[in-house]
């Protein structure tokens, strides 16, 4: 009876490899599922035999743990090698069970294997009495599921299969079709060429879309092995899949248009038309005019007269004055030292906000290159009348920009694919005026003594890690500028203690100068110079630093430099402190109304921020214009604020997003305020 069975699995595991292009393992531990099949048999139909079971053999027993766990995809359903019929009364019960098991579980991988035979049909053994035949399970594995590297083999699967379900789950089809109406409008370079792979892909997630949570499972693995060698096995990291990503995420069309041009269009093409569709701007028009808003999308700066009482938590009354004292705006230019934004008093912004001192005013804030990002300005409506296009009532949006000059070194270093935004950097340059092809390496000793250079860049520990290794610049650089950089990228993962940063002469060339280095922490940037060729061999310590989670960074010892950046952002300088004439919480939060997340704002004398800002965002918006998201993206990008002299600007804090700012009250008083 068992010898039938046998061959019913086994003409079963035939029939599933000659007819299926790619098999699956499911994900069952092996030990789970040979205890499974041994407790599946009716009681009394595995008798003890010596010191065993009768079914409990070792043979079987890997034959199970290999093919045991097989599945195929028919039908969007699974199917498995236990799937028999007619196994008979004590082989159908442990078939069906087995089958349950299998098919519950999820796919872990594809199916492949070293060996063209798995188990043996029969092996005779010698007793007393002659001889016994045994009988056991075994197939013969079809060549498509041979290989000589399994783990290969597997991984390049695995790998597209992961790159497919990411494509179907963070690109949504009317990306798809967006990108695929600028094809058609031919305002997207070189977009003839994914044509094709578009259209196919559209139609493959219409498909996935249709299914529910198993069933789209499933499909993703079918869809895995259907799409290998195409662009749509790939399409998440194609340079269009970060168009389609981008447009998916809601970033403005325009902009995800240009980055994907950045990515593979020549740096002297210019793009012929604008990439907004015909259809996408009729779109918008008519919601708009639905709604009565066809006045409202028009933007400006607003100003103080937009912000209402109620909106204002902080006023600076001095601020109207027109009379200025010299020696006074010549003070606001003088830099702070570290030594007063160390000793600050901490505080959290809600006690802050209560302070009794903060009603004489005289409140300043300090214009740190750490907080680029936020800089905010309010818009209002050009149109004063216009009904708000806003979820709150009074019309008022705000965006924030950042428009921080980089270094000569950072650009570099982003040119030649190096990470400049960091924790920490250091960056190391030479050969700018191609007068040293030397092999300048940079080092950095972690506390923990592991030291990050050329052979060992990688600390996963720490997140440290080398990223750019410039061994020629003449041949590398065209010879020119040659960079290094390290960074970290997680503050949380970085070891407290010292950390020296040094600068290896690896190989001796000729070279006739220097170098110079940076170190960037905080959004500060210190920069550092060695005019002298190095000698073959010698290393220069460069910069000494003490990293502690609280206070940052400490430089402990130096060359000659170590002089910080003090640059400009929307037209103050960093490093000093700026009297704030508002402060305010974000419209959204004026007279009561509560539409999602808080933002403390203060407005700052002197700030003008001279980008054109997004008059306003989707998430802005009211309900009803959310079901044409992309199409009102692109419109908010549109209608872009012309910048103002007398524009409300300065910084702003969103609740959610733990930071801090440092300010100066009348009194003198130094305060870190947590947000």
């Amino acid at each position: 009876m068992f010898e039938e069975f046998r061959n019913l699995v086994g003409t079963k595991v035939e029939q599933m490899m000659s007819s299926h292009a790619t098999l699956y393992v499911v994900d069952i531990p092996k030990e789970k599922l040979w205890d499974h099949y041994l407790q599946s048999f009716p009681p009394g139909t595995n008798p003890m035999f010596r010191q065993r079971t009768e079914h409990d053999c070792s043979t079987c027993r890997s034959f199970i743990r290999r093919m045991g766990r097989v599945v195929a995809i028919e039908d969007g359903k699974l199917v498995s090698i236990w799937d028999v019929m007619r196994a008979g009364l004590t082989y159908q019960p442990v078939a069906d069970s087995m089958a349950e098991l299998v098919k519950s579980a999820k796919i872990a991988a594809p199916f492949f294997s070293k060996e063209r035979n798995i188990g043996h049909a029969e092996n005779l053994e010698d007793v007393e009495k002659g001889r016994i035949r045994w009988t056991h399970y075994h197939a013969k594995v079809a060549p498509m599921f041979v290989t000589g590297s399994v783990g290969a083999s597997v991984g390049e699967f695995i790998g597209r299969h992961t790159v497919l379900k990411g494509s179907l789950r963070k690109i949504s089809g009317e990306a798809v079709e967006e990108v695929l109406e600028l094809i058609e409008e031919e305002r997207l370079y070189k977009g003839t060429e994914w044509l094709g792979a578009l259209t196919a892909f559209l139609a493959l997630r219409k498909n996935w879309v249709e299914l529910g949570g198993a069933a789209k499972e499933l499909f993703e693995w079918d869809a895995a092995a259907s799409v290998a060698g195409s662009a749509i096995a790939h399409m998440k990291n194609l340079s269009i899949g970060t168009l389609l990503v981008d447009v998916t995420e809601g970033v403005v069309m325009e902009e995800a248009v240009r980055k994907y041009e950045n990515i593979v269009a020549p740096s002297n093409y210019k793009r012929p038309k604008e990439i907004f569709t015909k259809a996408t701007l009729e779109k918008a028009k008519l919601k708009l005019d639905e709604l009565g808003l066809s006045k409202s999308y028009g933007r400006m700066s607003a100003t103080t007269y937009s912000v209402p009482v109620a909106g204002v938590f902080y006023s600076d009354t001095k601020y109207t004055s027109p009379e200025l004292d010299v020696f006074e705006e010549l003070g606001k230019d003088v830099q702070i030292s570290d030594k007063m934004i160390r000793n600050a008093t901490p505080i959290k912004i809600i006690k802050f906000l209560c302070l009794p001192e903060l009603r004489s005013g005289g409140l300043e804030i300090l214009v740190e290159p750490r907080l680029t990002k936020n800089f905010v300005s309010l818009v209002g409506p050009s149109d004063p009348d216009a009904k708000p296009i806003t979820k709150w009532d009074n019309n008022i949006t705000w965006a924030y920009v950042g428009n921080l000059a980089d270094s000569g070194i950072k650009d570099a270093v982003r040119d030649a694919g190096g990470k400049v935004d960091g924790v920490l950097r250091f960056s190391l340059s030479w050969n700018e005026n191609g007068d040293c092809n030397d092999d300048l390496d940079a080092h950095c000793i972690e506390p923990c003594g592991n030291v990050i250079y050329y052979s060992n860049s990688t600390n996963r520990n720490t997140t440290g890690v080398l990223d750019i290794d410039i061994t020629n610049p003449e041949t590398q650089c065209k010879g020119g500028q040659a960079v290094e950089n390290i960074t970290w990228s997680d503050e949380s993962k970085m070891l407290e203690g010292k950390y020296e940063f040094k600068v290896h002469n690896f190989e001796k060339k000729g070279g006739l100068s220097g170098f110079n280095a940076e170190l960037e922490y905080g959004g500060e940037v210190l920069h550092y110079s060695w005019p002298s060729p190095l000698t073959n061999r010698e290393k220069v310590s460069v910069v000494t630093l003490r990293f502690t989670p609280h206070k940052g960074i400490e430089v402990l010892s130096s060359i000659a430099g170590g002089a910080s950046s003090s640059v400009e952002i929307c037209g103050l300088k960093t490093r000093t402190f700026r009297r704030v004439t508002r402060g305010m919480m974000s419209p959204n939060y004026w007279g009561g109304q509560r539409f999602g997340s808080r933002h403390y704002m203060f407005m700052l004398e002197g700030c003008k921020i001279d980008e054109r800002l997004n008059g306003f965002f989707n998430e802005f918006l009211p309900t009803e214009l959310l079901e044409h998201k992309r199409v009102f993206a692109a419109l908010g990008s549109k209608m872009k604020v012309t910048p103002s002299d007398d524009q409300l600007s300065g910084v702003g804090f969103n609740e959610t997003v733990r930071n801090h700012f440092i300010c100066r009250l009348k009194s003198g008083k130094i305060m870190k305020v947590e947000v």
